[in-house]
């Protein structure tokens, strides 16, 4: 305990030996070494300025990858809103014992069951145009990424949300699960959204879009799984309770409709929501979040970022599914050389460096403690079918 991070990654790789510990492992071991007590304290959530941070830097990542890849995100994020969807409305719609004279238990039920959704795409990388609609706006506005990429990101979230969801709401109708209570909830619920004016359905799609992104921002600064899903949780079911509108989820939610058929028409489906829902959360996403988080926390108020940026790019990547081991091997690889000559001078190598052929004994070794940098008593570290413990 209290052993210095830097001086066990040392020692890691002394009793190793040389290739025989990747940095994945390294940075395990430090991690689990700051829990045992003498190392630094970690806070499970992030404040909110390094979670604007990772918020542009996601937006960033989004701009980087291919089309193909934005597209194919999307579309399966589509789908992930049917699913859950589909199971509020499924579940609310067969309780006409509880609900019928109770509209507001139908509301929570159906809010309950909606975030299902957003859990399964946030926390699988998937791509929705709400959050799409803050995070690339985000990395423009501080400066990281194109605003042609911006646009082409939300023209390729939106078209991968609405064909996905359409996509899942023909296989709904194929799984014969479209009839009944849902069939005849789902035309209720397709009705009620076609019959606003244009401006009342753009400004509840900015009251959803606020919440949305709330969500994804409060996901970004937990990092345990059941924080995750309460920052989650809290903001969608707010949204879905008071009756704001979310496109992709009217994407599924009115396909589904036209795909059982009823009243309601492509063209009151286009023009008096999706047009309207899409606009709201845009602004939402794009100016009431991005720009003003922008201000209190990034560019757009001169706030420079504290601390590595790398830190928070591997954060992003992290949350997006992305491989965030790639540059922090670039980084051991090009302080390799020097570490392993540190360490031999501190255990007492041969002209400091593994570069001897000399194999080192470490039940029989002359320590050498440099100066104001002493060797703490024990040394221990857990590698795979071995325990060692050296004694200094």
């Amino acid at each position: 305990q209290g052993i210095e991070a830097r001086e066990q990654v040392l020692f890691w790789r002394a009793v190793g030996g040389r290739g025989t510990c990747t940095s994945v492992s390294i940075i395990a071991l430090e991690q689990t070494i700051s829990t045992m007590g003498g190392g630094d304290v970690v806070s499970t959530v992030k404040g909110p300025k390094e979670a604007f941070q990772s918020l542009a830097d996601k937006g960033y990542l989004t701009t980087q990858e291919s089309s193909l890849k934005v597209f194919g995100q999307s579309f399966i994020a589509g789908c992930y809103i049917g699913f859950g969807a589909l199971l509020a409305v499924a579940i609310s719609a067969s309780m006409p014992g509880l609900t019928k004279e109770n509209p507001g238990l139908k509301t929570l039920v159906f809010a309950f069951l909606f975030p299902v959704n957003l859990v399964l795409i946030l926390l699988t990388g998937g791509i929705l145009f709400t959050g799409t609609a803050a995070a690339c706006p985000a990395a423009f506005y501080e400066g990281k990424a194109r605003l042609s990429d911006v646009v082409r990101c939300l023209a390729l979230s939106w078209w991968g949300n609405v064909l996905g969801s359409m996509a899942f709401a023909v296989f709904t109708a194929w799984c014969e699960l479209n009839v009944g209570p849902t069939a005849d909830f789902a035309m209720e619920i397709a009705l009620k959204k076609t019959s606003k004016r244009f401006d009342v359905t753009f400004a509840k799609g900015i009251g959803c879009n606020w919440m949305v992104c709330m969500a994804v921002f409060l996901s970004g600064q937990a990092q345990d799984f059941s924080g995750k899903c309460v920052a989650i949780y809290l903001p969608i079911s707010t949204f879905v309770m008071i009756g704001f509108e979310h496109i992709p989820a009217n994407f599924y939610l009115l396909s589904l409709a036209l795909v059982t058929g009823g009243e309601v028409s492509f063209s009151d489906v286009l023009l008096k929501n999706w047009i309207p829902t899409t606009l709201g959360n845009f602004v939402a996403g794009a100016f009431v979040v991005a720009l003003s988080y922008s201000y209190f926390f990034g560019r757009l108020g001169s706030n420079a970022m504290r601390g590595d940026p790398k830190d928070h790019l591997a954060a992003a990547q992290k949350s997006m599914g992305i491989d965030a081991i790639r540059e922090l091997n670039e980084d051991w690889r090009d302080h390799q050389v020097g570490d392993d000559k540190e360490l031999g001078i501190v255990v007492g190598v041969p002209n400091g460096s593994f570069e001897s052929e000399k194999p080192v004994d470490f039940n029989d070794m002359s320590v050498k403690k440099k100066e104001n940098r002493p060797l703490r008593s024990w040394f221990s570290c857990l590698k795979p079918g071995a325990f060692w413990a050296v004694r200094d």
